[in-house]
């Protein structure tokens, strides 16, 4: 037998020995693409809430070993849109690249729009929803090629921005206005899920902050937590 065919018999082999590696190990890989409820941002400090207490931390504990949660968290991104004076927070840019750096992905869970409500946005909650459906479409229309395959969708509607916003953090960047279109989504949200054959789930009862009326409390990422497990285990 030449050298070529026994390299071309070695490599086979290496590589139906990598495929097999591959294959035994996979995990069902949840990606968990959202803003900084997603991130962690703990409101009374600024900071970060401890890796322990993060919801997609608190999800990974309740799927178990046979599932990968990844956590893609970015604080101010939106559904869609570019923000004034920044170049990285618009989520339908950034998505194609970390959706790649992590495929295969079986599932995707979505939690954008809450920044999207900011006053200076000037968007409108259909206009949010418009936003949401491009990353569902996004992930239909470049998936198959990268992976195959479609990963199932979570979308969910994000939480209600509190009323209370006089003297907190962020009334720089939300007014009643940004309260009255958190709380619209829900619907809309709803409606494109429907269309897409994507699962759907509403945040709107989950624990919000008093300090600055959006972020998550702590017992308020064990609820979504809760909530985003029951549903995937549907």
């Amino acid at each position: 037998m030449s050298t070529a065919n026994t390299n071309n018999i070695n490599s086979d082999e290496l590589r139906d020995s990598m495929l097999a590696a591959i294959a035994a190990e996979h995990k069902t890989t949840v990606l968990c693409y959202g803003d900084s409820n997603t991130y962690g941002f703990e409101p009374a400090t600024g900071t970060r809430y401890p890796r322990s207490m993060r919801w997609t931390t608190l999800l990974q504990e309740k799927l178990g070993s046979d599932y990968e949660v990844i956590a893609e968290g970015l604080n101010g991104r939106t559904t869609a849109y570019h923000r004034v004076g920044t170049d990285y927070q618009n989520g339908l840019e950034s998505l194609p690249a970390i959706f790649g750096s992590h495929q295969p992905v079986d599932i995707v869970v979505f939690m954008l729009g809450t920044n999207d409500c900011n006053y200076d946005m000037k968007l409108e909650p259909a206009d949010i929803a418009r936003g949401m459906e491009s990353l569902i479409e996004c992930l239909e229309d470049r998936a198959p090629a990268r992976q195959g395959f479609v990963p199932e969708i979570l979308v969910i509607s994000p939480v209600h921005i509190r009323p209370e916003i006089e003297g907190t953090p962020f009334m720089t960047d939300i007014d009643q206005t940004s309260v009255e279109k958190s709380h619209k989504l829900a619907p809309l949200y709803k409606e494109l899920t429907e269309r897409h054959g994507c699962r759907f789930l509403d945040a709107a009862e989950v624990s919000v902050s008093a300090i600055d009326c959006e972020h998550l409390t702590a017992e308020g990422h064990l609820q979504l937590a809760e909530l985003v497990y029951g549903e995937l285990c549907k």
